[in-house]
C-alpha cells in the first residue's frame, strides 16, 4: 500500500508502522483514535472498577454535573 511502511527488527519481525499522513490523513485519523482508545482500555482492564453511583456522586460534588442531571442519573432516567 502506498504511504504505508513496516519497520522490522533484525529477525524480520514487524515492530512498527509508518503511515504517511499527507496521503492518508482523512481516512486514518479516526482509525488511529479508535486504536488508541483500545490500547488505553487494554492497559486499564485490570484496574478496579468504580461503582456508577460513586462516580455520579463525585461528579456532582465537584460541580461537574447539575442537580437535575445528578437526580436523573441516579434514577436511571437518562
Amino acid at each position: 500500500m502506498k504511504g504505508v511502511q513496516y519497520l522490522t527488527d533484525n529477525k524480520g519481525s514487524k515492530t512498527a508502522l509508518l503511515i504517511d499522513l499527507k496521503k492518508h490523513d482523512k481516512s486514518i485519523n479516526e482509525l488511529i483514535e479508535d486504536l488508541l482508545d483500545v490500547i488505553e482500555c487494554e492497559t486499564l482492564k485490570d484496574e478496579p472498577a468504580i461503582p456508577f453511583n460513586k462516580v455520579i456522586n463525585n461528579l456532582y460534588k465537584k460541580g461537574k454535573i447539575g442537580k437535575k442531571a445528578y437526580e436523573k442519573l441516579l434514577a436511571g432516567n437518562v
